[in-house]
């Protein structure tokens, strides 16, 4: 099998770059790698990425710390699966209002409510004093 084209690699390769680069800043990747004896690996990559290494050399130590953080259970190791997308509701992007009539405690002291149906004026519990009729939209 033949080594990848460097136009084939650089897509890839530039995520790792970033994502080294972030996790560097954050220092998140510090505590990992050398949890699972990889510190002399992102060493590499660092002094590979300051010295303008060849792309061959930064993609195989690339895939070696994918390969220890997948070991750990990072999924996708130093960059996340693709298919991970964030898509909003549907229903928060155009939320829709609703107004509902309750009876509500006619001193505020407790969040009781019922909903308004035909027949009597409820009471409060404590006092007796009627609940109030409130329109609560949401």
């Amino acid at each position: 099998m033949s080594a990848p084209d460097r136009e084939d690699l650089m897509p890839d390769l530039d995520r790792h770059i970033a994502a080294l680069c972030r996790e560097l800043e954050s220092g998140d990747l510090a505590d990992i790698a050398a949890e699972i004896d990889a510190q002399p690996l992102v060493d590499r990559l660092v002094a590979a990425l300051a010295a303008g290494g060849g792309h061959g050399t930064l993609a195989a130590d690339f895939d070696e710390l994918d390969r220890r953080l997948i070991a750990y259970g990072i999924a996708g190791g130093l960059v996340p699966p693709a298919h991970r997308v964030f898509v909003p509701n549907p229903a928060a992007q155009q939320p829709q209002q609703v107004t509902v009539e309750v009876w509500a405690c006619p001193s505020a002291r407790c969040p009781r409510w019922l909903q308004v149906a035909d027949g009597a004026e409820p009471a409060c519990g404590v006092d007796g004093a009627p609940m109030i009729r409130k329109q609560v939209t949401s």
